[in-house]
């Protein structure tokens, strides 16, 4: 109850809220497109019956090379577990999950899946180089100004010491 309510208090939108099936040996993927704006995307899920799973969260040109068996670079990758969570930050582009049972040829597995995209403007953003310098300019002049208030307020007096 506590889980749901951290989930709708995210401001997330769910995407998908689903069980899903996995053949034995198998895997199976959802696309997902942010054409507007970033986000993070925010899945959880659990095995319902059947073995432990992964998720891997890639962008969708590396799905083929996955399809083939060859090495991927995931941008996000869970473990083999019976429940988990993976969030990740996306720019704009095409991705996709991958609910991944491929270490396990005896059993299928059914689990609930939970994807939800969150537009929040909490995550950390890169300024852009002209604000970036004028945000160092200004850190080093006030640091500068903190120095001679500190040398004008102190100086006399560290000097009168070092003389006596």
């Amino acid at each position: 109850m506590i889980a749901a309510l951290l989930w709708l208090a995210s401001g997330a939108a769910p995407l998908l809220e689903e069980t899903v099936i996995v053949e034995p040996g198998a895997w199976r993927s959802l696309a997902l497109t942010l054409r507007q704006r970033p986000a993070v995307v925010e899945c959880s899920y659990e095995v319902l019956r059947g073995p432990a799973v992964r998720l891997l969260l890639m962008e969708l040109r590396e799905l083929e090379r996955f399809r083939r068996g060859r090495s991927v670079r995931p941008l996000a990758v869970s473990a083999y577990h019976r429940q988990g969570r993976l969030r990740e930050a996306l720019g704009l582009g095409h991705f996709a999950l991958v609910v991944d049972n491929r270490h396990n040829a005896g059993d299928g597995v059914e689990l609930a899946l939970r994807v939800a995209l969150s537009f929040d403007a909490g995550h950390a953003r890169e300024l852009p180089p002209g604000r970036r310098a004028l945000v160092v300019a200004l850190s080093l002049l006030f640091f500068a100004a903190v120095v001679w208030w500190v040398a004008r307020r102190l100086g006399p007096k560290l000097a009168g010491r070092l003389l006596e």
